[in-house]
């Protein structure tokens, strides 16, 4: 007989699993959960507030369809006082992406994400970032 294990999850396996209900919140528009890991306390160099960064989501999720995202994590380090740096591809299509080898046959948005985190109520939540557009050859 299996036991269940109450120890928690590693950092860099409760930040991947962060991530991925992440992707799904964004495949099922659910918004609410999308802005909430959004700090409050948001800030970034080109003078967004967390405000500015749920109306560009919520911009975002009104034009389109149906929008599915596909990440890959290229850094993740640790900070003192349960804080992260993280830097991620993000591809958003109309169509589902399950996998990188699929993103050739489909039209993406591809950007790169230099983020800090911090832990907030349980849960790591964005209070900086900065993004550009990235190549889709940066998945493979």
């Amino acid at each position: 007989m299996l036991a269940c294990s109450s120890e928690p999850a590693d950092p860099e396996t409760q930040i991947r699993s962060r991530i991925r209900a992440r992707e799904e919140a964004s495949r099922d528009k659910d918004f609410p959960a999308l802005k909430y890991a959004v700090s409050e306390a948001y800030a970034d160099k080109a003078g967004h507030t967390a405000a500015d960064i749920h109306n560009l989501m919520r911009g975002r999720y009104l034009r389109a369809k149906s929008v599915y995202v596909l990440t890959k994590i290229e850094q993740l380090e640790w900070l003192a006082d349960r804080k992260e740096q993280l830097t991620i591809l993000a591809a958003m299509a109309a169509t589902p992406v399950g996998e990188a080898a699929a993103l050739k046959n489909v039209c993406t948005d591809v950007y790169r994400f230099d983020a800090d985190m911090a832990e907030e109520d349980d849960t790591s939540r964005i209070t900086r970032a900065a993004w550009r557009p990235a190549d889709l050859k940066d998945f493979y």
